[in-house]
């Protein structure tokens, strides 16, 4: 019976079914995963939970790069696989005379239909999960802003993008597949190893030299250099953390390369097999470890970012107290009787109410900055910032807290284990002005003091001696006196409503004056008014009590616990959702390219088992290969990856500020338990692959 070359083309592809299924699902897999992350990441409810410009933001952005990264390198690796196994029925048809165009032309059809089911489903679906996943999530945790559209044309056109890049390195792929002349080259395509050259121990030492160094300077590089040098690095420098990268690339190499026979040769020749089999496919074998180490390590990244905030939900929670006011005496704000009114009103009992009033006085201070350079700036101001100040008896008498302050010296009020940074130092501050008398006081730094109560940001405070705060703020009036009013209430089902009635009362009592921003400095606007310069920290738009982006930005932005809670809860709750759903992709992307990689070796080496068998080889022994095989694909880049991460983690806790706070710790041992939770995991993919080559080898 006679066949047209389509039916033969026709019936090749249902014999060799299992390597489009193959390409198939490697193309619909990294479709799915970047169609997925990037629709969760750029859906409006999650965009409005990442502060714009913020570190959460970079940082899954860069995990988000990572991922694409590797799934274009996995789609490269499963085309190379395809035309690997397509070479000999392609070099066949050579052979018996068929022309390159007509070869060419049905390897494209081939690619465009798997190419093309791949894409298609995997967009689908993709964007489906994604929207359904973050319904769901949000639906369950945070039903108040489901308001916000699910949905971003954004995302749908980024998958698109992804796509096509996909399409035209696998068409170009296909076309210098084709472009090669030689037909033996072709026909033997499927039998080709690559080997990778032997190495001897420095390359190894080398390798985690480099590794250390790129990761230690690409982070503290810059940190040394403005410290010690007072000089900034620019951008380019970031590129030393690629010497980490090839740090990694050369371990993988050297534990794939290098083996000694030692004192132990029986050892060495037991492993002989195996170990030759690593170093003659170590090229495409170190490019899929390295894959692996990278998304492993973003996985990890992405879900150490949750028990930060956690850690930091539960520091909330152990706010000193429920309710903290603070406006300028001389406003027309909320006072002790309209708090216990509409505390009547719903059912709210206070307790232990305080108010404490505090001098504000103009401090020195250094203002540092870069130039375009590179070179740091320090210049002194007299009149640097406005401080805000206390007497030591004051301050005792409210904390019950011994507070001795000798004559000419201050202590500054800061947050538990908070240390002074690079811009700021504690002994910035070494003269006070009362700008209401003109009488200045010089004083110098002796302590600092942990109170979260009262400690308040974008403020700096003091306590003085008793003899220096009455000298500077002798004849001061009520418009430079702050009251800070604070109380607890006792729990009822009542006390979020009356919260956010006493908030909205508070904002459309606050005067012109009050409506300025978190960065807003009175003594430095005074400074750009006399410049001629403009300044922006003043409030543009009308302080609206029901809008919710007014306090987050606002200088006298009360703290109110039960607000800050249920706020928080809100926007953590989708940094974290989000966090843990593209660590869950990060990790789904290991498994599938870990025991596809793994499955591969079976395939490629299927016919080596057998001939070592018809050489005597038992069965024990070929699992002790593979085993060995195996466990190099999966222990080292999970090693690798995991210590890559805990240790830039390590030295990121060590650079903020120099020692690693209680916090750090706690968030730091949920961080590795999450890696736990990863190489258990892996555990399973090792026995699930394990248990595939079992079936392909017939064991």
């Amino acid at each position: 019976m006679k066949m047209s070359s389509s039916s033969i083309f026709l019936e090749l592809r249902r014999y060799n079914k299992k390597n489009y299924k193959q390409l198939l699902f490697c193309t619909f897999f990294s479709i799915f995963l970047v169609t997925s992350f990037v629709c969760v990441l750029y859906s409006p409810v999650v965009q409005a939970g990442f502060p714009e410009g913020g570190d959460s933001l970079k940082m899954i952005m860069m995990i988000f790069a990572l991922a694409v990264l590797g799934c274009l390198i996995f789609n490269i690796y499963a085309a190379g696989l395809f035309f690997r196994t397509k070479s000999r029925e392609t070099g066949v048809f050579l052979a018996l005379g068929m022309t390159k165009k007509r070869l060419k032309k049905e390897l494209y059809k081939e690619l465009f239909l798997s190419l093309g089911k791949g894409i298609v489903f995997g967009i689908v679906l993709g964007a489906a999960a994604s929207v359904g996943i973050i319904w769901v999530l949000l639906h369950t945790f945070l039903k108040d802003i489901l308001e916000r559209r699910m949905f971003s044309a954004a995302g749908l056109g980024i998958s698109l993008f992804f796509a096509a890049v996909t399409v035209l390195i696998l068409f170009f792929m296909a076309a210098r597949y084709m472009r090669r002349t030689n037909l033996m080259d072709i026909l033997n395509e499927e039998k080709k190893n690559e080997p990778l050259q032997l190495v001897k121990k420095g390359y190894g030492i080398a390798g985690g030299i480099f590794l250390v160094v790129g990761l230690l300077f690409g982070y503290a590089g810059p940190q040394l250099t403005a410290n010690l040098l007072k000089f900034q690095m620019p951008a380019i420098w970031n590129a030393v953390y690629l010497v980490a990268a090839v740090g990694i690339y050369m371990l993988f190499v050297f534990f794939i390369v290098y083996h000694k026979r030692g004192k132990q040769p029986q050892k060495y020749y037991h492993n002989l097999i195996s170990n030759s089999m690593m170093k003659f496919q170590g090229r495409q074998t170190v490019r899929n470890m390295c894959i692996l180490a990278f998304l492993t390590g973003a996985a990890l990244y992405a879900g150490s970012y949750i028990p930060d905030k956690l850690v930091m939900f539960r520091t909330m929670a152990d706010t000193p107290v429920d309710f903290n006011l603070i406006y300028r005496q001389t406003e027309q704000e909320i006072q002790k009787e309209d708090i216990e009114v509409m505390a009547d009103e719903y059912g709210v009992t206070i307790t232990d109410y305080q108010e404490v009033f505090l001098a504000e006085l103009q401090t020195s201070g250094v203002e540092r900055d870069w130039t375009d350079d590179g070179k740091l700036i320090e210049d002194y101001y007299e009149t640097y910032a406005y401080g805000e100040f206390i007497s030591a008896s004051v301050y005792e008498q409210y904390t019950g807290t011994k507070m001795e302050v000798e004559p000419g010296t201050f202590a500054q009020i800061i947050l538990p284990e908070q240390t002074e940074n690079f811009w700021e130092k504690y002994t910035d501050m070494d003269l006070v002005t009362n700008q209401e008398t003109g009488a200045q006081l010089h004083l110098k730094f002796a302590k600092t003091v942990e109170d979260r109560m009262f400690y308040r940001a974008n403020v700096h405070r003091y306590i003085l001696n008793d003899s220096d705060f009455q000298t500077i703020t002798a004849q001061m009036t009520e418009q430079r006196q702050m009251k800070q009013i604070f109380f607890d209430v006792e729990e009822s089902e009542n006390v979020y409503d009356f919260a956010i009635e006493l908030r909205k009362e508070y904002v459309r009592r606050a005067g012109k004056d009050m409506a300025v921003l978190n960065a807003y400095n009175e003594a430095e606007e005074d400074r750009a008014e006399a410049a001629g310069e403009p300044y922006h920290y003043r409030m543009t738009e009308p302080m609206d009590p029901e809008n919710p982006y007014l306090y987050h930005d606002w200088k006298f932005n009360p703290e109110i616990q039960p607000i800050q809670m249920k706020t928080y809860l809100h926007e953590s709750g989708i940094m974290i959702l989000t966090f843990l759903y593209v660590s869950c992709i990060c990790l789904a992307a290991i498994g599938i390219i870990a025991y596809t990689r793994s499955v591969t070796i079976g395939v490629q080496n299927q016919k080596m088992f057998d001939d070592l068998r018809k050489l005597g080889a038992k069965n024990t022994y070929i699992m002790r290969c593979i085993k060995s095989q195996l466990r190099k694909i999966f222990v080292l880049p999970t090693a690798i990856g995991l210590f890559l991460i805990l240790s830039f983690l390590m030295i990121i806790y060590i650079g903020n500020d120099k020692r690693i706070q209680s916090t750090e710790w706690m968030s730091f041992g949920c961080t590795v338990g999450f890696a736990v939770i990863i190489c258990i995991y892996q555990l399973i993919v090792y026995r699930m692959s394990l248990k595939k080559l079992r079936e392909i080898l017939k064991l």
